[in-house]
């Protein structure tokens, strides 16, 4: 015996809604990760040279401002060349990732303020150019902080 036309719908209209109930759940896209905001840039990168190296000392930026307990550190960046060579102006400076400095602070001993310290011994007879990066937890790099140069 075959239903008629009027008896299956019912069944029909119940079994395409379902397809599109079960098509609309889900996940539609992989998840996206929220964006971070940019790390900010050292800005008062200052250098002391002493008789056998030199003392890098900066602050935290303060904007904008970001989580310390996201920081993993600082990365000491440097160029070094020949002194007394031929110096190029429009040549590119290339710097070496020197070393990762830990968030732990010290006081100035001028201003009191907590400042962040890294000691260099350089070899006599080069040109240092020196710049800091904030790194995060997630190993992303902040912007260049301002350079200091010494002869040494």
């Amino acid at each position: 015996m075959r239903k008629s036309v009027q008896e299956r719908m019912p069944f029909f209209l119940i079994f395409v809604s379902a397809i599109f109930l079960i098509q609309g759940c889900g996940i539609k896209q992989p998840p996206v990760v929220p964006q971070q905001g940019p790390l900010p840039a050292v800005n008062d990168l200052r250098l002391t040279r002493g008789p056998q190296g030199i003392w890098l000392t900066w602050s935290m930026p303060e904007t904008p401002p970001v989580d310390p307990f996201n920081l993993a550190g600082f990365i000491i960046h440097r160029s070094k060349t020949e002194a007394g060579g031929m110096v190029c102006q429009d040549c590119p400076i290339l710097f070496e990732r020197l070393t990762r400095v830990p968030m732990e602070t010290r006081n100035d001993p001028t201003t009191g303020a907590l400042v962040f310290v890294f000691e260099d011994r350089p070899a006599a007879g080069f040109n240092y150019i020196y710049k800091v990066t904030l790194l995060d937890k997630e190993g992303r790099e902040g912007p260049d902080s301002n350079r200091v140069e010494v002869s040494f």
